[in-house]
């Protein structure tokens, strides 16, 4: 039987992660002033983070738990306390071999962001930084932030975005589609490379 949270048990919890079996990692640069110090004068300059939690799983959507996860990083304030922060995939064969995703150099506002190529089609990611980039990195906005994810079934959001020749009979009704899919929360990058794959395929006269 499941049993409600409370505000208490809520402020106690404490993200774990599982660097075994995340798909994600990422390596968190701190500034100096908020590095923590031990009672020997070490402390920690860098950590890493990780997509999954030891005893939760990983949504099973990998663009869902990497968007996810970049926005808990954001969300818990470590724009605002790293100098340097890099998502990794997790291979777990050694870091050399993970692969670089996604960079934020948050004293650098034209490089603040800085994505590889393999996640160009992650589409709910890539709108959400595009969000991200245009807030100040110092205000709320930016921690209370979220992914919009559209409101449909995979069934219904496969059916949306089929491409056939004369499913559109002029390119009023193409555009008219477009602005339903936006409406609809869909990624803005995904809808205008379904805009132009279409105009593309099947060219109106």
């Amino acid at each position: 039987m499941n049993t409600p949270i409370s505000q208490k048990e809520k402020k106690r919890f404490k993200f774990v992660g599982d660097r075994e079996r995340a798909t994600y990692r990422c390596e968190i640069f701190l500034r100096p002033e908020h590095c923590y110090s031990h009672k020997d004068g070490t402390g920690a300059v860098m950590f890493d983070g990780y997509s999954k939690h030891k005893f939760h799983d990983e949504p099973k959507d990998k663009e869902k738990c990497l968007t996810n996860f970049v926005q808990r990083i954001v969300a818990n304030g470590y724009l605002e306390k790293a100098y340097y922060i890099a998502f990794y995939t997790n291979k777990n064969v050694g870091k050399d071999q993970d692969e670089l995703l996604l960079e934020f150099n948050p004293l650098q506002w034209k490089k603040l962001i800085v994505s590889q190529r393999i996640i160009q089609t992650y589409f709910v990611l890539n709108d959400y930084l595009i969000k991200l980039n245009e807030i100040k990195i110092s205000t709320p906005a930016s921690k209370e932030l979220k992914p919009e994810y559209a409101e449909t079934s995979k069934a219904s959001e496969i059916e949306l975005f089929k491409m056939y020749k004369h499913r559109f009979v002029t390119k009023e009704a193409l555009i008219q589609h477009c602005r339903m899919l936006k409406e609809r929360k869909f990624p803005q990058g995904r809808v205008e490379g379904f805009y132009f794959a279409y105009l593309n395929a099947y060219p109106f006269s």
